[in-house]
């Protein structure tokens, strides 16, 4: 009977630290399903080390590729705009 008490308190605290380790993982922006794992199985351990671990930097790659995107959708407006008034000057001209 005592072994199954150790057991069903072992499950317990593997779920409740699984848990509260995968909502920090995710806030961090760290792989979640290991970290899931590992609160399940190292519990306040995992937690704490989760608690220290910093924030996953945003990749600088997708920062410039959105940028470079903001530029060319900026050029292109300025070509159509470039256009529009040669259209109209030579329409007045004509």
């Amino acid at each position: 009977m005592n072994i199954f008490i150790g057991i069903l308190i072992f499950i317990v605290n593997g779920l409740l630290f699984m848990c509260l380790t995968y909502y920090v993982a995710v806030q961090k922006g760290r792989d979640s399903k290991n970290w899931l794992l590992m609160g399940f199985l190292l519990g306040f351990l995992a937690f704490l080390t989760i608690g220290f671990v910093p924030d996953k930097p945003e990749p600088v790659l997708e920062i410039r590729q959105t940028r470079k995107t903001e530029y060319e959708d900026e050029v292109m407006n300025n070509k159509k705009l470039n256009e529009l008034i040669m259209r109209s000057a030579k329409g007045e001209n004509g």
